[in-house]
């Protein structure tokens, strides 16, 4: 009975720990992610006025969260 408790307790904790669910992108949605993440990258050096700056920012940190999402470092070196 005592090797069963703490087993099943430790089982609860895994069930209750969140777990975030990401996908594997294919190669070319991964390109186009890291093309667009280039793309705002160069309009910012370009510089504008501050608020046209900060758009692409936001922009380009969302198409960053995707490639997170889609788990595209795996690619890494096919992206270049």
């Amino acid at each position: 009975m005592y090797k069963i408790v703490p087993t099943l307790s430790l089982s609860f904790c895994f069930l209750a720990s969140p777990v975030l669910a990401i996908e594997q992108g294919s190669l070319e949605t991964c390109r186009r992610i890291q093309a667009k993440i280039d793309y705002y990258t160069d309009l910012k050096r370009q510089g504008g006025s501050t608020s046209q700056v900060n758009s692409w920012h936001r922009k380009r940190n969302e198409y960053k969260k995707q490639f997170s999402y889609y788990n595209c470092k795996v690619y890494r070196g096919r992206l270049k």
